[in-house]
């Protein structure tokens, strides 16, 4: 098992220029299991939007916006 760690940008809306970055530390097998759960966790962001604790200022009164998109910057850890 490695274990990768990165950040994701949640951009909640077509034109947000800097988006809400939060920071992501993931366990696979290999590259493959890891871009599985990328995956799963952009889909998730998408069709369901946010966990109501971590709703940042722009969600608080768009609670329920979906993600506009997801990124990752992820790396193997050393």
């Amino acid at each position: 098992m490695k274990t990768y760690e990165g950040t994701m940008t949640i951009k909640w809306y077509k034109n947000d220029n800097g988006g809400d970055k939060r920071p992501l530390t993931l366990v696979a097998k290999d590259k493959l299991h890891l871009k599985e759960q990328l995956k799963s966790i952009r889909k998730c962001f998408i069709e369901f939007g946010d966990d109501p604790k971590q709703i940042p200022t722009y969600r608080k009164y768009n609670p329920d916006a979906r993600a506009y998109s997801v990124q990752f910057e992820i790396y193997e850890r050393k």
